[in-house]
C-alpha cells in the first residue's frame, strides 16, 4: 500500500502481483479517481526542482507536522520523452 492510499484513509485496491514502485503509485492513483487525486495533490503545494537532468529530475515539497518543517522528494523518469513520477 503506497503512502498515499494510508495517508489519506483510502481503500486500496487489491493487487495481485508484486510491481513496482511506479506501477503501485499509478495503480493507486487510478483507484482514488481524479478528485481525490486532486485534494491529494492540492494538500502537497507547490513543488520546488531539486535537480533535473535529461531523463531524471527531484522535486521536493514542504510541510510541517507538528512544528517542524519536513521536507519530501517526488522522483520523477522520463520515458519515451513522458515525465513519470516514479517515488512519492
Amino acid at each position: 500500500m503506497s503512502k498515499i492510499v494510508q495517508k489519506h484513509g483510502l481503500t486500496p485496491v487489491p493487487w495481485v502481483d508484486p510491481c513496482t514502485s511506479a506501477q503501485d503509485y499509478q495503480h493507486d492513483f487510478f483507484a482514488i479517481g481524479l478528485p481525490g487525486l486532486l485534494t491529494v495533490m492540492n494538500a502537497v503545494g507547490p513543488l520546488t526542482p531539486a535537480y533535473i537532468y535529461s531523463d531524471t529530475a527531484q522535486y521536493y515539497f514542504v510541510q510541517t507536522v507538528q512544528g517542524v518543517n519536513i521536507t519530501f522528494p517526488v522522483d520523477f523518469d522520463r520515458e519515451y520523452g513522458v515525465w513519470k513520477i516514479s517515488e512519492f
